[in-house]
């Protein structure tokens, strides 16, 4: 009878502790699947809500200043943000040459690990908003099948959103400035920030042309990211091969690095594309977007990665950079959300500094 009730008091601290972690993982599990069909839990209303809310409370930001930004939380964020459960928003707006305003907002819905830093421990899904005068746009990141995925969720123009997307594509490039990008067709070169798309006619010659760039381009440098260790602060070049945008195994990516192998191709678009200022350059990726570093993480690091060390350059495959650790099996989500976390990003300490 004593041996029955001391398995018993042992036993029901294990079943107390499986029934709420299956009740944890099954409340995960249907946050995930509410996050992967936001476009059918939200109605048309909804997304432009939202969109009307960030215009608002962006008015206030551009008051006096080009650029501005804010993090708003609790009674700030705006009562339709609710139903996806946002916890924070990220509001941001700015103002272009000629009085244009671009605006935006970003919400946090998911991150794995306990970390709620995610800027130390990066979001799994999020959902963003971009306004212009002539555009808005809804959408959806989230790696949870372990590569980072993009889905439009609701766009007030479709039509300018066609125009920016054509089919057939000889390349799609992404990069420079205020997020700029350029896709090149048969017969067009597309150029489209912001809301803003310019569509230039280009000859077969000239077509011909950026094909022979793209054709120089070596197989090794194919598939490949090409990245500075030392520092990471958001200078980046993307380019797709595939004929609608979506990744394909060719594809390159430069993170403030340079892959000479690109110079060929940027120079002919520099020749024919709408913009050709604003395409990315070595001096550009390498140099001139070091980031401002505080006092304190100059402290904490013992050096300061705003002073580059220009040339320490790594190569990986795409592929491997992409393979964050799937969430989704088939028939279950396993969430290492109670127990693991994500690693920090730790920048290296150049030869030298150390």
């Amino acid at each position: 009878m004593h041996r029955k009730k001391h398995l018993l008091l042992i036993l029901l601290p294990v079943l107390a502790t499986l029934i709420v972690f299956i009740a944890v993982n099954a409340a995960d599990y249907r946050r995930y699947r509410y996050i992967m069909n936001l476009d059918k839990h939200l109605t048309p209303a909804d997304f432009e809500a939202m969109v009307q809310s960030v215009k608002d409370a962006n008015v206030k930001l551009t008051k006096g200043v080009n650029s501005n930004r804010k993090m708003l939380s609790g009674p700030e964020i705006p009562t339709v943000f609710g139903k996806i459960g946002a916890k924070t928003l990220l509001i941001f707006a700015e103002r272009h040459a000629g009085g244009s305003v671009h605006t935006g907002a970003l919400t946090y819905l998911y991150a794995r690990g306990p970390d709620s830093d995610i800027f130390a421990n990066p979001t799994d899904a999020s959902l963003w908003i971009n306004t212009t005068e002539n555009h808005e746009k809804v959408g959806l990141n989230q790696n949870f099948s372990g590569s980072p995925k993009s889905q439009t969720l609701w766009v007030a123009n479709p039509a300018i959103e066609e125009q920016a997307n054509p089919p057939n594509r000889i390349l799609a490039l992404w990069g420079g400035r205020g997020n700029p990008a350029w896709t090149v067709t048969q017969d067009a070169i597309i150029y489209s920030t912001s809301g803003t798309t310019i569509k230039q006619q280009i000859t077969t010659f000239q077509s011909d042309a950026i094909k022979g760039a793209i054709d120089m381009i070596s197989p090794q440098s194919r598939g490949k990211r090409f990245y500075d260790r030392n520092i990471m602060d958001g200078a980046e070049i993307a380019i797709w091969f595939s004929p609608d945008g979506r990744d394909s195994p060719d594809d390159i990516i430069v993170n403030n690095s340079w892959c000479p192998e690109l110079e060929p191709l940027l120079k002919m678009l520099s020749k024919f594309a709408p913009h050709p200022e604003e395409l990315p350059t070595k001096k550009m990726m390498v140099r001139e977007f070091a980031r401002l570093v505080s006092e304190l993480e100059k402290e904490e690091l013992g050096y300061d990665p705003s002073e580059k060390y220009v040339g320490d350059y790594q190569v990986e495959s795409i592929e491997k950079w992409r393979a964050y650790p799937p969430l989704q099996t088939d028939w279950w989500i396993v969430w290492p959300k109670l127990f693991l976390e994500k690693p920090k990003v730790v920048l290296e300490v150049p030869p030298g500094l150390k």
